[in-house]
């Protein structure tokens, strides 16, 4: 029999339980889905694929509310001063399309490797530039973020030169099959983040490029707050730490819609070296970051306003820190 001053907690155990019950409902519903649509999406050309896909985003723009809301909020507080409301809502809009163009085009990229992606992407420039970086013989660290078709400046480049792209470890095994497979078929090779830093740096002794994707909010990496957007962000620091190791370069790289074309972006990240490391990864950090956030301002309904960019806060990550499931405090 439970006792009185345990009801609270056999409760809360209780529905923990059947939140993960349904979770893990929610997962097998969805990868049964995908099972099926994914086969049918890629038998579609591109140009309705991506049609498609935009007209279902913004179908999402509806449905989604809380992510809706939460985008608009971003909008308001990060371009609030160059935007009007319905400008914001416009842009949230379309936002949600070329997310939606995006998720439908990516099994696709496979079929466009070759000639047709070279015909796509307008990307000789970033070509000459990472070429540049590997004749020093140090590798090249590319960081990007979530503006445009990110998947597809991964394949570009991956068909071009050596890839390693620093990624997430999705957990549950059926998605990460197909996420897997899908990178592989692009010819990039997978680092997880809770891997050993190592395998990048062989990666770079073998005058490879590693590719972060870091632009999102993430506690279990070490870190520190930057401005962004006029607001402190916890930024992941594993690119710069990684150059400041490695004397590897360091380039920004993006590719954005451009029409039914795309087109690469590419801006060196002069390191400064202050002869103290905690200084000089807070202030490369903020500097690869006032960048991406330039290019975010011009192509606002490219960049998902919906993610929760600067939920963490120095008492959100302490929090966590205690409870053993951040890296080390941030650094200021």
């Amino acid at each position: 029999m439970v006792s009185r001053a345990d009801a609270p907690r056999v409760r809360i155990g209780l529905r923990r339980q059947v939140r993960r019950g349904v979770k893990r409902l929610r997962r097998r519903a969805l990868y049964g889905v995908i099972s099926v649509v994914l086969p049918l999406i890629r038998l579609l050309p591109w140009d309705l694929a991506g049609s498609l896909g935009y007209r279902l985003g913004q179908m999402g723009y509806f449905l989604a509310r809380r992510e809706r809301t939460l985008a608009l909020q971003h909008l308001e507080a990060s371009l609030g001063d160059r935007h009007s409301e319905s400008e914001r809502r416009a842009i949230c809009l379309a936002m949600f399309g070329n997310i939606g163009r995006g998720a439908l085009e990516f099994p696709l990229v496979r079929r466009k490797l070759g000639a047709p992606l070279r015909r796509m992407v307008d990307g000789d420039h970033l070509l000459g530039q990472v070429k540049k970086m590997l004749e020093q013989g140090k590798g090249a660290i590319l960081i990007t973020g979530h503006l445009g078709n990110w998947e597809l400046s991964g394949a570009y480049v991956a068909m071009h030169f050596p890839l390693n792209v620093v990624a997430r470890r999705i957990y549950y095994e059926p998605f990460e099959r197909i996420v897997l497979r899908t990178r592989a078929e692009l010819r990039m090779k997978i680092v997880y983040r809770d891997e050993s830093p190592r395998k990048l740096l062989r990666g770079l002794r073998r005058n490879e490029c590693v590719t972060f994707l870091a632009d999102q909010d993430m506690t279990d990496v070490q870190g520190v707050f930057v401005d962004f957007f006029g607001r402190p962000a916890y930024t992941a620091t594993g690119p710069i730490s990684l150059a400041i190791h490695s004397g590897a370069p360091v380039l920004l790289v993006l590719v954005v819609r451009d029409g039914k074309r795309f087109r690469s972006i590419d801006e060196p990240v002069e390191l400064v070296r202050t002869g103290n490391r905690k200084d000089d990864l807070r202030i490369n950090t903020q500097r690869w970051s006032e960048i991406l956030e330039k290019y975010i301002a011009m192509y606002p309904d490219q960049w998902p306003w919906y993610h929760r960019r600067w939920k963490t806060t120095e008492e959100v990550l302490e929090r966590r820190r205690k409870q053993g499931r951040a890296g080390r405090r941030p650094r200021r």
